[in-house]
């Protein structure tokens, strides 16, 4: 080959520069999906499958080059053993990964969903504006969009990069974990709590001596950040509960029903260009439901009405969500179920009872609520009832003896099917003791006739 004139390779070298400069600027550039799963966990896997299963254009960003663990530990097994408590995308991998590895199963169903798997990106950085993240930055240098974004490393690795609130365990091995919407408690680990909002179930070792373990329901609220902080981000693995919790959610296999939830969820916030605090969860539900995850705690699919002895739909306190320290007491009667509840009459304002109902058709209810009568309760306990036509607010005074008992009826309000509506009891300003024990809704006008 003829070597090019001088004047020849002046003309030709910028040319190769600019070139270089072009296509290095090209790799470079904001690769934009619709959600970002960031993680090489099996929980993180399946987040990514669920996500592309629904119709996103999805990213799984691994830190390492491979996915770790690639196995179910002998105790862990033990803790899904339950008959029943696990299903949907976790259930179906753990079935196919008897033929080989759990790794090799859930490389197969990232490729069949058409998942885009990046390997050893670390993320580095955040972009974020104000309440969204926007992106992220790896250590390779490569930036990633996406209208939703998951975090599904045991670490909680984009809870600081993001800006969230989280804390660090001070169990062996210490990690961070999100304080979120709603935190994990103890008093959640029992069969008889039931969350409102459960996308899946998880186990914990009720017996060490016997080696059994008793199921309970994960609540969505536990995977999302405040919405003042971040309304793009779910957090899969990490989630917000207190510590002596957190060893029941660490399991492969609960990660993986929890990453199914969560990527499902991912999928319709960002697909409706929604935050994730306002996912809507009766359609969730339902196609969780659909999708074979279980959501309730076999052999508790019960009406707590039915139970009780009582009509309509009843929340008992067992079932409400308590915002602050709240004593139980068992002293008065009558009560609806084992106990109620009561505020000790101390930090007014900053505590709250949610009651949260499954109602199953759209219409009118009466709303009654229980609260335990007594000299030293409060005469002006502001309970807010949250209806299809918005939030009202209903002063109820608990030293007065209900005409019904246990029941004091608040009024006849509007509310659709599902859990959109709630009963808030609350306890800014009052006089004294306030009670939180169960709220009744009853069709209306069914309700008259009682």
């Amino acid at each position: 080959m003829r070597t090019p004139p001088p004047c020849a390779r002046r003309k030709i070298m910028p040319a190769i520069l600019m070139l270089s400069i072009f296509w290095g600027s090209a790799l470079a550039a904001e690769q934009q999906f619709e959600v970002v799963v960031y993680g090489g966990t099996a929980g993180g896997a399946v987040a990514a499958v669920a996500a592309a299963n629904a119709g996103c254009s999805v990213a799984f960003l691994m830190p390492e080059a491979s996915l770790t663990p690639a196995a179910l530990s002998e105790a862990e097994k033990a803790a899904l053993a339950h008959s029943g408590a696990v299903g949907g995308l976790a259930k179906e991998i753990l079935e196919q990964s008897k033929a080989g590895s759990l790794e090799q199963a859930l490389d197969r169903r990232l490729q069949e969903a058409g998942v885009r798997v990046f390997r050893g990106q670390r993320a580095v950085r955040a972009k974020k504006t104000d309440a969204r993240m926007a992106g992220l930055t790896t250590s390779k240098g490569d930036s990633f969009s996406a209208r939703v974004f998951v975090d599904a490393t045991p670490e909680g690795e984009l809870l600081p990069l993001a800006g969230v609130s989280s804390r660090i365990t001070k169990t062996p091995d210490a990690r961070r974990c999100l304080l979120g919407e709603y935190v994990i408690s103890p008093a959640d680990l029992t069969p008889d709590r039931a969350q409102p909002d459960s996308i899946g179930l998880a186990a914990h070792l009720a017996d060490a001596a016997q080696g059994t373990t008793l199921p309970f329901q994960v609540p969505y609220r536990a995977l999302l950040p405040k919405q003042s902080e971040c309304d793009n981000l779910l957090v899969a693995a990490c989630l917000s509960a207190d510590e002596a919790v957190l060893p029941a959610l660490r399991s492969v296999g609960v990660s993986m029903v929890l990453g199914h939830s969560a990527g499902a969820a991912a999928a319709w916030a960002a697909q409706y260009n929604a935050p994730v605090q306002k996912v809507n969860y009766t359609l969730l539900r339902k196609n969780l439901r659909l999708q074979k995850q279980v959501l309730e705690v076999p052999g508790r699919e019960r009406n707590r009405a039915a139970d009780l002895g009582l009509d309509g739909v009843v929340v008992d306190n067992a079932q409400a969500q308590f915002t602050g320290t709240w004593g139980f007491s068992t002293a008065v009667r009558p009560f609806v179920g084992n106990d109620y509840q009561h505020d000790g009459n101390t930090d007014k304002g900053a505590k709250a009872a949610r009651f949260v109902p499954f109602l199953p058709t759209d219409g009118e209810y009466e709303v009654r609520i229980s609260c335990v009568p007594g000299g030293n309760r409060a005469s002006n306990v502001p309970v807010v009832v949250n209806t299809a036509d918005g939030p009202t607010t209903v002063a109820v005074n608990q030293k007065k003896s209900p005409k019904t008992p246990p029941f004091t009826p608040l009024g006849v309000f509007r509310f659709k099917a599902g859990s959109s509506g709630y009963v808030e009891i609350r306890t800014d300003g009052t006089d004294g003791h306030v009670i939180a024990d169960a709220v009744q809704w009853l069709p209306h006008p069914a309700a008259k006739q009682k």
